[in-house]
């Protein structure tokens, strides 16, 4: 007889309630803060990642809003030849 798929969920999620609680950035003993970031008004953080040309010299601003399983680097980087204008 096989193993109950059942079983092995839930081995796998005791093993993985067992894990270390993650330090947060900034924090004692934490890693550092590394990204650009502002505070929202809920205390929050928001970290965000800016590419292309110095601001002083952008005709344009785009901000591209990722879902939940993605990150401030996950980011269709155009090259300057697709927006010639």
């Amino acid at each position: 007889m096989g193993e109950d798929p059942c079983s092995q969920h839930g081995n796998f999620s005791r093993q993985s309630g067992s894990a270390q609680k993650s330090k947060l950035c900034d924090s004692l003993g934490g890693p550092p803060v590394t990204a650009q970031r502002i505070r929202l008004k809920d205390g929050r953080w928001l970290a965000y990642s800016e590419t292309g040309v110095p601001r002083d010299k952008a005709k344009f601003k785009i901000i591209l809003a990722h879902g939940f399983t993605g990150s401030r680097l996950d980011l269709l980087r155009a090259s300057p030849v697709t927006f010639p204008f």
